[in-house]
C-alpha cells in the first residue's frame, strides 16, 4: 500500500504531531494537499504563541480531536489562543488538554472534554460548552469546594452532559451531587482519589458509579432510581454505607472490611 494513499494517510494524525505532519506535507505536492484532508486527529505541543494555533487551524480544517500538550500560551491563563481553532472548527468534537493551566473554552460543538495531569482548579467564567456529554479532569489542585463550584456553576452551562470522570484527583476530599444536579448525567467515575472521605450522591438518571480504590472514603450515601452498576472495591476504611436504589445489578464490594 502506497505511503501516500488515502488509506495511510488517514491514520498517520494518530502517530504524528502537529510539526511532524507539516514537515511531512513539505515532501510532495501529494503530502501538501492530502494530508490536511485525511487529518481527523491532531496532536499540538509546545505551541507558544496563537498565530500557531490560528495557522494550525487553517491548515488542518477537518480535526474533529485536537490534543494540546505542554502549551506555554501567550494569553495564559484564559487560553484565548484556542479561541481561533473553536470559533473557526464546526468539525471538533473532542478536546484534550495536558499540562495547561486555567482553561477558558467557548465551544458549540464540543461533545468531550479531557485534562490530564493538569493545575486545574476551575474554569473561566467565560467558558460555554453548551453541547458537552463527556468530561474527564485529572488535577493534584482540585478540591472539594472546586468539585462543588464545577457542579454548580460551571456544569448548569452544559444540561447535556452524561459523563463526568474526576478520577485520579489526589486532593479531592468530598463530592455532593444533589437532587437537580447534573440532570442527564447517565455515569459518575470517583476512583482513586487517595484523600476522598465523604460522598454524597441523589440521582435519577445514573447507571454507573465508580468510587473504587479510595483508602480514605468513610461515609457513601447513595440514593439512585436507576443506578445498574455500583463498585465499591477496595475502600479498605468504609464505616458507613447507606445505598437506596431499586434498580442496582452489580455492586462490588471485594476488598472491603467487613
Amino acid at each position: 500500500m502506497s505511503l501516500e494513499s488515502s488509506a495511510v494517510l488517514s491514520h498517520l494524525s494518530s502517530w504524528l504531531t502537529c510539526f511532524e505532519l507539516c514537515c511531512m506535507r513539505a515532501l510532495n505536492r501529494s503530502f501538501y494537499t492530502g494530508i490536511p484532508r485525511h487529518t481527523w486527529e491532531l496532536t499540538a505541543s509546545n505551541i507558544s504563541s496563537s498565530k500557531s494555533m490560528d495557522q494550525l487551524s487553517k491548515v488542518f480544517p477537518h480535526v474533529w480531536c485536537l490534543r494540546v500538550q505542554d502549551a506555554i500560551l501567550e494569553e495564559t491563563p484564559t487560553m484565548k489562543s484556542l479561541m481561533p481553532w473553536l470559533n473557526r472548527s464546526e468539525e471538533l468534537r473532542k478536546l484534550v488538554l495536558t499540562r495547561v493551566q486555567e482553561p477558558a473554552i467557548i465551544a458549540p460543538n464540543l461533545e468531550a472534554l479531557v485534562i490530564e495531569h493538569c493545575p486545574v482548579t476551575r474554569f473561566h467564567a467565560d467558558t460555554k460548552l453548551p453541547q458537552l456529554k463527556k468530561l474527564s479532569l485529572s488535577s493534584r489542585s482540585f478540591t472539594a469546594l472546586h468539585a462543588q463550584c464545577l457542579i454548580k456553576d460551571m456544569l448548569p452551562k452544559s444540561p447535556m452532559l452524561e459523563d463526568l470522570s474526576l478520577a485520579s484527583c489526589s486532593h479531592l476530599e468530598q463530592v455532593l451531587v444533589n437532587p437537580g444536579d447534573l440532570p442527564a448525567l447517565r455515569r459518575l467515575d470517583l476512583s482513586g482519589c487517595p484523600k476522598l472521605d465523604r460522598v454524597h450522591v441523589t440521582s435519577k438518571l445514573l447507571e454507573t458509579l465508580d468510587l473504587s480504590r479510595n483508602d480514605s472514603l468513610q461515609y457513601v450515601l447513595l440514593d439512585l432510581e436507576r443506578v445498574v452498576d455500583l463498585d465499591l472495591s477496595f475502600l479498605k476504611n468504609l464505616t458507613h454505607l447507606y445505598i437506596r436504589s431499586p434498580s442496582l445489578r452489580r455492586l462490588n464490594l471485594r476488598g472491603v472490611r467487613r
